[in-house]
C-alpha cells in the first residue's frame, strides 16, 4: 500500500471514487444528496493550491481511496478564540477495499500533514447516519463537538436526525 499526493494524471480515478462517495452519501441522505459527477476544476484546484492536499492510497497501481484536506483558520469574531486547523473535505475508500485499514492510513497522513504545518486540530463533518465512518473516526480519536440540525418548511418535511456531526481530533 502506498500513500502519495495526487497529481493531475490521477484525475480520472479520483472522479471514479467520487462517484462511490456520492452514491454512498445519497443512499444515506437521499433527500439531501444526489449522485453527480465531481467538478474536475475543484480537484485541479485542490492539487494546485498550497492550502489543500489530496492523498491517494494505491496498491498495484489501483486507486483504493483518497482524502482531501485543507488548512483553515477560524472566522474572525470577537467572541471566537482564533485557531489554525485542518479540515477534511472528503475521504473515501473504494467499496471493495473497506475494513482493510486504508481509512486509518489516510487519516494518519492527514495527522502528519497537519503537524508539519503546526495546525492545532483536525476537523471533519460526517452524515449522522454514516455509522461505519463515525466508528472509524472515533476509533482514531475524533470527538463530537457540534451537531447541525436542519428542517424544511417548504416541503413540510422534517429531518428525523441531524444531518451532520462535526468531529475534531486534537494533534
Amino acid at each position: 500500500m502506498q500513500i502519495h499526493k495526487g497529481k493531475l494524471k490521477d484525475l480520472k480515478e479520483i472522479c471514479r471514487l467520487y462517484e462511490v462517495l456520492f452514491t454512498n452519501m445519497a443512499e444515506l441522505q437521499s433527500d439531501y444528496i444526489k449522485v453527480v459527477p465531481q467538478d474536475e476544476n475543484f480537484i485541479k484546484m485542490v492539487i494546485n493550491d498550497n492550502n489543500y492536499d489530496i492523498f491517494l492510497a494505491e496498491e498495484n497501481n489501483t486507486l483504493l481511496g483518497f482524502v482531501i484536506v485543507q488548512e483553515m483558520k477560524t472566522r474572525e469574531y470577537k467572541c471566537i478564540v482564533p485557531h489554525n486547523y485542518s479540515y477534511i473535505i472528503d475521504i473515501v475508500v473504494d467499496t471493495n477495499s473497506r475494513s482493510n485499514g486504508i481509512g486509518k492510513l489516510l487519516l494518519e497522513e492527514v495527522k502528519t500533514w497537519s503537524k508539519n504545518r503546526n495546525l492545532e486540530y483536525v476537523e471533519l463533518s460526517v452524515l449522522s447516519n454514516n455509522y461505519r465512518a463515525i466508528k472509524l473516526y472515533e476509533n482514531f480519536g475524533f470527538n463530537e463537538y457540534q451537531k447541525k440540525y436542519e428542517t424544511s418548511f417548504i416541503n413540510k418535511k422534517r429531518w428525523l436526525s441531524h444531518l451532520f456531526l462535526i468531529l475534531v481530533f486534537s494533534i
